[in-house]
């Protein structure tokens, strides 16, 4: 007979203390030694019949040990972990006894458990949610990226127009050295303002020139120059603009806005309105639950399981190891310096005491996940994936990750409850300009900074998901040909 009971030590550890009955322990003894009289070999006696005294005398120690160590594991099978909310590996509290015949056997076993935390001030939170209608400015910009793919060189038909940044601009081009030997004529070549790899410290020069206009001026070419006998040399330059072309777009019409998918330009306006709304509704929504769980955890002051810390960074590290992955590098090199690291434990600690707090809700509101609950996020995990739901079941289920998912769908509603609750306060217009202004200059610099992932037509629509996901682009909804768009335009 085993007995045990558990003791609070604090808000996050208990302590579980076993006692043994002697009889159990005797029949366990007992037990060992028949089991090790059926192999063991002592010279004098046939396998199978060296006397029990014989064996007690030369493998006691080591009997009593793996015994010792049975009833251990023997005894921790009795506690339900999951109702306890186990979260960190059981250890023996001191050194675990000597175990003997004929006498009791105690022992203590101590584990971390999820705190329950006399949460507070958690309804009628205050949280700042703008509107998430699209703006005209919104629409415009989104039909303008679509519409860039269908860009075109054009001549520019307007005599007042002058040559900028990015243009084609066809020269007539002499450049004469210091004797007044022509070392370049070109009659005809087409210089682009911006990517010119031969001409360079050309361009100021042609900047704002006109069709038809002619300078003569001293140009010095620069040493980026790929024509090697013209760098860092002055020559007297003549230059004449003949024409000027630049990329172009078409207007959106009904012929167009089908190419892309939709019945006319109306109906593509008011679909892209529709997306931007959905989209920003989700990521205002994201925002305000951010700040649910920031004033939970400002204001209310506990220590978290270290275990809980430690599976928050294991997890976060694990993902950003996971983007590198779909960007196409090995994420086994992934390296975290210092700074990193401190960033990355601080928000464990934050995500375990937000865990933490959401299950202290969910206790006071018996907020209870159903069956329906679960194939909804299972359907929303086939969706993003590109898969069935069957085959995301398997996957769960061969990743014994049922617990894990009931879990996370257990915080989402909680989190979803709580936005219920909420106090939504609508952010002042200019406050509105600003944060997108600065989402626009962030985004930009993004998407200067990171490495865009390496896809093509031949990855699954699993691996284009993560991909453009990894590049905080949008992929609900979205087919292998609009995602692989969406990547390339980054």
């Amino acid at each position: 007979m085993i007995d045990f009971k558990i003791e609070e030590v604090n808000a996050y550890r208990r302590h579980i203390h076993f006692s043994v009955e002697a009889d159990k322990v005797n029949a366990s003894l007992t037990e060992a030694y028949n089991e090790l009289k059926k192999n063991a070999r002592i010279a004098g006696f046939r396998k199978g019949h060296v006397p029990t005294r014989i064996l007690k005398k030369k493998f006691s120690r080591g009997i009593q040990a793996d015994v010792a160590q049975k009833l251990v594991q023997e005894g921790y099978e009795k506690v339900d972990v999951k109702d306890l909310e186990v979260v960190s590996q059981p250890s023996i509290e001191g050194q675990l006894p000597e175990l003997t015949e004929g006498n009791e056997f105690s022992f203590t076993i101590g584990v971390d458990v999820r705190p329950h935390v006399e949460v507070s001030d958690y309804k009628g939170i205050e949280v700042v949610y703008p509107s998430s209608s699209a703006s005209d400015e919104e629409i415009a910009a989104n039909i303008d990226s679509k519409l860039a793919s269908k860009k075109r060189i054009v001549e520019v038909e307007d005599s007042n127009a002058v040559v900028d940044n990015g243009d084609y601009a066809l020269l007539s081009l002499v450049l004469k050295d210091e004797e007044g030997t022509e070392v370049v004529n070109e009659p005809g070549t087409m210089f682009h303002l911006g990517n010119n790899k031969f001409y360079t410290g050309l361009e100021e020069h042609v900047l704002g020139m006109k069709a038809g206009d002619w300078k003569e001026v001293d140009v010095t070419i620069t040493e980026d120059s790929n024509f090697e006998h013209l760098r860092n040399k002055t020559f007297a330059t003549s230059i004449e603009v003949k024409q000027i072309q630049r990329m172009s777009a078409p207007e959106l019409g009904d012929e167009l806005a089908v190419e892309f998918g939709y019945e006319s330009a109306e109906d593509m306006q008011a679909k892209i309105a529709s997306e931007i709304g959905t989209s920003k509704e989700e990521n205002f929504k994201n925002q305000a639950r951010v700040q649910i769980l920031q004033h939970l955890v400002e204001n209310n002051e506990f220590e978290v399981p270290q275990a809980m810390v430690e599976e928050q960074l294991k997890a976060l590290m694990n993902e950003l190891r996971m983007q590198q992955m779909y960007m196409g590098k090995n994420p086994d090199d992934v390296q975290f310096s210092d700074a990193q690291r401190r960033d990355l434990s601080s928000r464990a600690v934050f995500a375990a005491k937000a865990a933490c707090l959401l299950g202290s809700v969910n206790d006071l509101e018996s907020l209870k996940v159903t069956d329906e609950d679960i194939e909804t996020k299972l359907q929303e995990l086939a969706d993003s994936q590109g898969q069935t739901i069957e085959a995301i079941k398997q996957y769960i289920n061969m990743e014994q990750a049922s617990d894990m998912l009931s879990e996370r769908v257990q915080e989402e509603k909680t989190l979803n409850w709580l936005l219920e609750q909420a106090v939504r306060l609508d952010a002042p217009k200019e406050v509105e300009a600003s944060e997108a202004s600065s989402e626009s200059s962030e985004s930009a610099e993004t998407s200067s900074s990171v490495e865009k992932p390496k896809v093509s037509k031949s990855n699954s629509k699993a691996e284009l998901v993560a991909a453009a996901e990894s590049l905080g682009l949008d992929t609900k909804g979205k087919t292998k040909a609009q995602l692989l768009e969406a990547i390339a335009a980054v």
